[in-house]
């Protein structure tokens, strides 16, 4: 199947009022976003709000074998806390790590 039969089979189901199959899950909308020739899209103001740049921003963009995906910071975040947890379990806050060594770092100073 050529990408031009494929497309000209969406925009003819498009203008039929049908509208594209997907696996997504209920909840989740699928939208055509148009690809300037440029590289620059427009999201549409749902999405930006969702990812926490209605004003703009930066998000976090992957690509693997499924397709593109953009990440707002804060989930990006989440997402690697997630993974570097397993490996923390059991050792102390490293924030707390920190504030300990620098207030012995000044104590000793104080001693000198």
């Amino acid at each position: 199947i050529r990408y031009q039969h494929v497309r000209n089979v969406i925009v003819q189901d498009e203008q039929k009022g049908r509208s594209l199959p997907s696996a997504a899950s209920p909840e989740t909308e699928v939208r055509w976003v148009e690809v300037a020739a440029d590289g620059r899209m427009t999201l549409p103001i749902a999405y930006r709000k969702i990812l926490g740049v209605e004003n703009g921003g930066s998000v976090f963009v992957t690509i693997d074998d499924s397709g593109l995906r953009l990440e707002s910071r804060a989930v990006a975040l989440k997402r690697v806390r997630d993974m570097v947890a397993p490996y923390l379990k059991g050792r102390p806050s490293m924030v707390d790590e920190l504030i300990a060594e620098r207030h012995a770092e000044a104590a000793r100073e104080d001693l000198s």
